[in-house]
């Protein structure tokens, strides 16, 4: 799962990827522009937070709400995951809903 919304007139810019249901206990760490958010008891990533987001990727510009990522916009993410220090990695969603 990887549902990405992009809100900059609420959140700023500011680009949030869910990649799992919600849990009672999570850990978040933050390293620079990126927060990762995990389970606290099993550490399964249950989201990220991309800050200054529109910077890594200007086509966010103009865009609000649910936004669908291509593979190549994803490994963007991956990348900056990557230089911030996590070993998490982010997979785009290919199918067709």
């Amino acid at each position: 799962m990887l549902i990405t919304s992009y809100n900059p007139q609420v959140l700023g810019d500011v680009l949030v990827a869910i990649t799992a249901q919600d849990t009672p206990e999570q850990k978040q760490q933050r390293s620079g522009d990126t927060v990762v958010i995990t389970d606290a008891k099993s550490g399964q990533l249950l989201g990220v937070n991309f800050f200054n987001a529109s910077h890594l990727l200007p086509e966010l510009k103009g865009q609000n709400g649910q936004v669908k990522l291509d593979t190549a916009e994803v490994a963007k993410l991956n990348g900056a995951l990557k230089q911030a220090g996590f070993d998490q990695q982010l997979t785009a969603d290919t199918s067709s809903h």
